[in-house]
């Protein structure tokens, strides 16, 4: 993400949000609380030295995640079910490779 998109996800001015990134002036608890909303995270995760929690990750998406998402729910049932069974396949060959022995 660019420094100007998540200034204007604060509202502030990208200069400000610089300040706060070189510790020169301290972030609010208001604009943490709108990074945390965005990215659909707690102030606590945002706060911690730690990965956040499963539960965050797993309803952040992407942009292109949406985007894809958005296609995803525009197509037939039965494409639907099409495009399942081929990342179904992709996700398998995917695993199998992770799962083979490494030869060094």
């Amino acid at each position: 993400m660019q420094q100007g998109e998540l200034a204007n996800i604060l509202g502030i001015h990208r200069s400000v949000l610089s300040r706060i990134e070189k510790g020169h002036r301290p972030i609010r608890e208001d604009e943490l609380l709108r990074i945390a909303r965005h990215f659909h995270v707690s102030i606590d995760d945002l706060l911690s030295n730690e990965l956040p929690s499963q539960a965050s990750t797993e309803t952040y998406c992407t942009t292109r995640e949406k985007e894809l998402l958005r296609k995803y729910r525009a197509i037939s049932r039965e494409n639907q079910k099409l495009l399942d069974a081929l990342l179904d396949s992709f996700y398998r060959s995917v695993s199998n490779n992770d799962e083979k022995p490494q030869n060094r």
